[in-house]
């Protein structure tokens, strides 16, 4: 009784322990690729293709949906071949008898794979014409009695600059995160006369780096056919391979395939835009400063080098306009002026959108409400009211409709000249809408306006000849 017990215990145990959701999702960014080889290819070879999904650390993932992928294989600009394939549901990686190809041309080989929603991978792969040449055994007399087949020593006369030469390339390349983890492998191979040997001696090289986080060497061990370095970075930029800065034997003679590398790129490892608003309400006229903060995949922080690629959009609502991005103290700053009143939804284009508060965050597009200008409009109404009724009694008109069409065009012209105030350039970044401003400008639009729109009114024959601003008949003036 007591076995079936346990027994029941440990079933139910497992049981709890399978239909518990997995800590260690991940979700696939990119495609890896490699080719799979352990010695020099030649023409006529089938060779394996290693592909798999990676997340943003470069760590295997499996898809929580099928994941249709294109192979194209390319010798230089002609397409070998290609085809279309498909990682199942759960799985890293597709069939493995659908990743196998034949390498048909010498020269240089690129894979390329594609698929909606990663990043591509790209390999490339060094075919030569010939099988690998073995070092010639030279004969080499001991004591006179016994012959013995050596191969060559260092210094002796088929040292690595007497006839060979190193050929490097990007053996996979594509846009990977410069996360320090994600690396994109640069490949030396050997040759002798065009053909892959093995290096008599250890051979050093010093290639370009620009700002990765990588010396740029790379070493072939004594007796190997190549060397390869795995290229790491936390700051984004090309991998270059070419000219050699330095290398030992100093005069080993160096050739490069630029365009393996040409799609050999470090992005930025930022994932999240972590977007902050000064306030989530504001009126129309007042300008919204934007802070924008970066994290990666697992939201620790990651730091931006330039702020010229990042920019911000309405995704919903009513729209206006953004300054110049400004990268200050790790953050992007920028100005949101909106247009109309209403609901606005910010988002940062090419990035999970959110907002931080506290410890927890949001992930969604950040909203902004604009309130109607009820204040402007009312500074307008009894500024213009007061300027208009000040004109009144300075021209004696305090009666009926003069004094109505006084007060009338008073708001007209207050209520223009705040409208102008609001939506140009007197509410720059720094200047927030205010309503001390609003008054004078209200009473001067009240006070002058209503003589200007009957000036020019009558100016076009709308009535009698025009009078001045302040009330005085033009043709009266100049009669006088």
């Amino acid at each position: 009784m007591h076995t079936v017990r346990a027994l029941a215990c440990s079933a139910a145990l497992i049981a709890l322990v399978l239909t518990q959701p997995s800590t260690s999702a991940c979700e696939p960014v990119r495609l890896s690729l490699e080719f799979s080889k352990s010695s020099p290819s030649r023409v006529g070879q089938v060779i394996d293709l290693k592909i798999k999904l990676s997340d943003q650390n470069d760590r295997s993932c499996a898809g929580s949906h099928d994941y249709p992928i294109h192979l194209e294989v390319t010798a230089g600009k002609v397409i070998v071949s290609q085809r279309d394939i498909r990682i199942p549901t759960g799985h890293t990686e597709p069939d493995a008898k659908d990743c196998k190809v034949t390498l048909t041309a010498p020269g240089i080989i690129t894979a390329h794979v594609s698929s909606k929603g990663l990043r591509d991978g790209v390999a490339s792969v060094l075919v030569y014409a010939e099988a690998p040449v073995e070092p010639e055994p030279r004969l080499k007399p001991w004591r006179g009695l016994l012959i013995l087949a050596t191969y060559p020593q260092n210094g002796q006369e088929s040292s690595a600059s007497s006839a060979g030469q190193v050929f490097a390339y990007c053996s996979t390349a594509g846009q990977v995160t410069a996360n320090g983890r994600e690396a994109i492998t640069v490949t030396a191979d050997y040759q002798e006369n065009g053909n892959p040997g093995q290096a008599p001696e250890e051979i050093s090289l010093v290639l370009p780096h620009g700002s990765l986080d990588w010396d740029g060497a790379i070493k072939i061990q004594r007796s190997a056919f190549s060397g390869s370095a795995e290229v790491r970075s936390k700051h984004i930029g090309h991998v270059a391979i070419g000219p050699l800065i330095s290398s030992f034997p100093a005069n080993i003679r160096f050739r490069n395939d630029p365009d393996s590398c040409k799609t050999a790129e470090f992005i930025s490892a930022a994932h999240y835009a972590d977007l902050e608003l000064e306030s989530h309400r504001i009126a129309l006229g007042e300008a919204a400063s934007l802070w924008v903060s970066f994290q990666d995949i697992e939201h620790d922080p990651v730091l931006i080098e330039s702020a010229t690629s990042v920019f911000a959009s309405v995704m919903a609502g009513r729209s206006g306009h953004f300054s110049d991005p400004v990268l200050k103290d790790g953050k992007v700053t920028m100005v949101f002026k909106p247009q109309l009143w209403g609901d606005s939804q910010i988002v940062i284009p090419g990035m999970s959108t959110i907002s931080t508060n506290g410890t927890s965050w949001k992930e969604g597009p950040v909203s902004l409400h604009i309130d109607f200008p009820y204040v402007a409009l009312s500074v307008s109404l009894v500024g213009g009211c007061f300027g208009g009724f000040l004109a009144a009694l300075y021209r004696k008109e305090t009666k009926g409709k003069d004094l109505l069409g006084r007060l009338a065009f008073g708001v007209a012209a207050a209520l223009l000249l705040v409208c102008m105030a609001v939506g140009g350039t007197l509410l720059t970044a720094e200047f927030q809408a205010n309503v001390f401003l609003f008054i004078p400008l209200a009473m001067a639009g009240g006070c002058s306006g209503p003589g200007a729109f009957q000036w020019f009114a009558k100016k076009y024959g709308f009535g009698a000849p025009p009078e001045g601003p302040l009330g005085r008949n033009v043709a009266g003036a100049s009669s006088n």
